[in-house]
């Protein structure tokens, strides 16, 4: 049995009242983080704020492989409930959950986004 699946997922905070920033990526990583220690995925997954991602439209996040030997995933995210819904799943599914795995842990959980808006 191999290793389990590590992620390094990176959260654009670049841009002061313009970019990523100005878009709510501090509450984006702030609630990503309260996610991840919420679903004990704190080992596998290391979330960080990054400089400019090159692909702003709301917040830019990027999930790689901690080995760097897959392709990663680009996403612009706005500041939203559905959009954060859609980067643990995204990370969930990167980390090799199948779909009724990652539907229970999505279930019934707080997100931690509705709050911040």
């Amino acid at each position: 049995m191999g290793s389990p699946t590590k992620l390094d997922v990176l959260v654009c905070c670049e841009g002061g009242r313009q970019g990523c920033a100005a878009e709510g990526s501090d509450e984006l990583l702030d609630a990503c983080r309260a996610w991840l220690r919420e679903q004990r995925l704190e080992r596998r997954v290391s979330l960080r704020p990054a400089g400019c991602l090159g692909h702003c439209k709301g917040v830019a996040c990027e999930i790689r492989p901690a080995d760097g030997f897959e392709a990663e995933t680009r996403r612009a995210l706005r500041q939203s409930p559905e959009d954060f819904e859609k980067l643990k799943r995204r990370i969930l599914k990167s980390l090799g959950f199948d779909k009724a795995t990652r539907r229970a842990r999505l279930a019934d959980r707080p997100s931690g986004l509705e709050t911040e808006l």
